[in-house]
């Protein structure tokens, strides 16, 4: 072998292990880049809280202060059992009842805002201390704006109801329908049908009667009647009023409740 092929032969193998190598390293790296996950355990992932839903507050508690109000009312004016009751939302609680109803020394417990469901919860506090011969009931369009179904709300006056019968079982019930209203007319199909449920209920008990209060409320085109709503198209002006108190008297002249005379004074 002469020393130019000895060179040449050198050089040539030099070339091509350096050649190798570089085929080989990125071959070697790529396969480690592979599997290195695999041979180390798995970064673990950030820990993601759970978004904690704040508690609804209880039906026991949303009317605290109200229910503390009746109580010291009771305390300081103790209204005389067997007497005529209202009970309900916002639609009884702005009613002047002692105009309307001047010889009746009606006693006012409604609460704005109130649902059916509120009624059950309170009822032991609000109507049994008082043992009304003759309970008025409004409520059921705040329920159906809260989402409730129609067969939710009727389930909650049921149960209301069924309390009454039970706990005061003697107490005449007059439930005023679901009033229709401006604000709340996109509701009339579920207040329709939620009426009519309650007042089949009425219809099987002898000591209770459903009053529709739509047929005083629309005018000749089937709409509410703007002058008998305030400004809100929710709340009944005292125009509004008027019509129900004439509505809801002929059924109060029947019934003989404990009038004005000795009657401790009501809040309004």
């Amino acid at each position: 072998m002469t020393p130019q092929t000895g060179t040449r032969y050198n050089i040539g193998r030099s070339t091509r292990l350096r050649t190798l190598k570089a085929l080989l390293l990125p071959a070697v790296l790529g396969l480690g880049i592979v599997i290195s996950p695999a041979a180390q355990p798995p970064a673990s992932a950030p820990a993601t809280q759970t978004p904690v839903k704040p508690k609804p507050v209880a039906l026991a508690d949303r009317w605290k202060s109200e229910m503390t109000a009746f109580d010291k009312e009771n305390e300081m004016h103790p209204p005389r059992t067997g007497g005529l009751v209202f009970c309900g939302s916002s639609t009884i609680r702005l009613w002047k009842l002692k105009k309307s109803f001047p010889e009746l020394a009606p006693v006012n417990r409604g609460f704005g805002g109130s649902r059916f469901d509120d009624l059950v919860v309170h009822a032991e506090r609000i109507l049994k201390p008082l043992q009304p011969a003759v309970l008025v009931v409004y409520s059921g369009d705040n329920d159906i704006a809260a989402n409730q179904t129609t067969d939710e709300v009727y389930k909650n006056f049921e149960a209301f109801h069924a309390w009454v019968r039970k706990e005061l079982p003697h107490t005449k019930v007059i439930v005023l329908g679901i009033k229709p209203s401006i604000k709340r007319w996109a509701m009339i199909e579920s207040i329709r049908e939620t009426n009519g449920r309650i007042a089949q209920l009425c219809g099987k008990d002898p000591l209770s009667t459903f009053i529709d209060t739509e047929t005083v409320m629309l005018g000749e085109n089937g709409q509410p009647i703007r002058d008998l709503y305030v400004e809100d198209g929710l709340h009944m002006s005292q125009a509004g009023y008027d019509r129900w108190a004439a509505l809801l008297s002929p059924y109060l002249q029947t019934i003989h409740p404990a009038t004005s005379a000795g009657s401790s004074p009501t809040k309004e």
